[in-house]
């Protein structure tokens, strides 16, 4: 009797050894078939089957299970057909989380662990591609999706923030643009025009001009000879109303560099937007004597001078009929020295710019002024071929 409760205790223990071999295998097999309905597209019957193998004892720490489940996924993620991808909304970021568990479960230079490199690789090189495409088609909100993916597959390659800072900033998304430059710079990036976007975005967007000359100040630590930094320092100055400081680094900065046309147009944007006009008109003059096409400063002499000569039309015009009969007349005339002084300057931004309607308009404004009848018409068909007149 004892040999046999043995005997059968021993057929227990084989039989009960057997179904737990049988069911392992059941499992691996179950990943084996997953890679074989992913390898067949057809990714709905494998998705099932790599969800029950990461949860069961047997398999759900080998690496080869979290690497099919990563190539499940990410064929979902990547697919161009939407069926595909509405399997699983967040197939992207399983597939990520599936290729990072196999770096974590195997060792460094493993199989496994060298395949998931490979596809971590070519799924960010796809998501790229994809956004770049995406922003190239004007689909920004698409492009921004496929970046803030990069992002999670390569979190230290810098790339896809660049990517997805220029994407939001067109997409108006200003606060995504943000995080994504200030990012940049968190990851080592120092390159100018990094600052300079955080720079506008901080200015601009969030009308901090505290924290945009701290970036100024950080950008030029990195950037000490870039004259744009230069230039974007000297404008916060202005704009804070410290002239005194801004005039001192443009003169400054200036003697290091007299043939820059920049700097002296900066300087003249300073003296005008202050009022002193004489100083203005002869900065903007040092500007144009270095660049004569200058499309800026030509404009904005243009404008000081056409602004004095319309003021005394507008004397002109506020005087009683007594007082015109008395001095109207000079004062016009006065008015049109000052159109007839301007007047080589919006030809000269003109010639630089063919198709700005503001340019246009006032320049037709002074040749009828200047009664250059010919030429204001020229000027009134250029604006009918580019859409008509800007409103006033």
């Amino acid at each position: 009797m004892q040999q046999n409760r043995d005997t059968m205790k021993r057929v227990t223990l084989l039989a009960v050894f057997s179904l737990v071999a049988v069911f392992a295998l059941a499992q691996s097999s179950a990943v084996n078939k997953a890679e074989t309905f992913r390898k067949d597209g057809k990714l709905a019957e494998a998705k099932p089957l790599v969800d029950q193998a990461i949860e069961h004892e047997k398999t759900k720490d080998k690496g080869k299970t979290w690497y099919v489940r990563g190539q499940v996924y990410e064929d979902i993620a990547t697919s161009a057909d939407p069926a595909v991808t509405s399997i699983d909304s967040d197939a992207a970021n399983k597939a990520i989380e599936a290729y990072a568990k196999v770096q974590n479960m195997e060792k460094e230079g493993s199989t496994y662990y060298s395949f998931a490199q490979i596809r971590i690789d070519n799924m960010w090189a796809a998501f790229l591609n994809a956004g770049a495409s995406k922003y190239g088609e004007g689909d920004y909100e698409s492009a921004i999706n496929n970046f803030l993916i990069c992002q999670k597959v390569k979190p230290m390659d810098t790339t896809a923030y660049l990517y997805a800072g220029a994407a939001a900033q067109s997409a108006e998304k200003y606060d995504l643009a943000l995080e994504s430059y200030y990012k940049l710079v968190e990851l080592g990036s120092k390159k100018a025009d990094v600052y300079g976007s955080l720079i506008a975005l901080e200015k601009l967007h969030n009308r901090d001009t505290a924290k945009a000359m701290a970036l100024v100040q950080e950008a030029l630590e990195h950037n000490p000879g870039n004259d744009g930094l230069k230039r974007e320092e000297i404008n916060l100055l202005i704009m804070t109303n410290k002239l005194e400081d801004a005039k001192a680094k443009l003169l400054a900065t200036i003697e290091d560099d007299p043939d820059n046309h920049q700097l002296y147009y900066s300087l003249a944007y300073m003296y005008d937007e202050t009022g002193d006009d004489d100083n203005a008109v002869k900065s903007y003059e040092q500007a144009l004597g270095i660049k004569p096409d200058f499309f800026e400063a030509n404009f904005n002499l243009a404008v000081l001078l056409y602004n004095k000569g319309a003021e005394k039309y507008k004397e002109a015009n506020n005087l009683s009929i007594q007082e015109y009969q008395k001095k109207g007349a000079d004062i016009e005339a006065e008015g049109k020295e000052w159109l007839a002084k301007s007047l080589p300057y919006w030809e000269a931004a003109y010639g630089a710019k063919q198709d700005d309607l503001a340019t246009i308009s006032n320049l037709q404004s002074v040749y009828v002024r200047l009664k250059m009848n010919d030429k204001a018409e020229e000027m009134a068909k250029r604006a009918e071929e580019l859409g008509g007149m800007p409103d006033n």
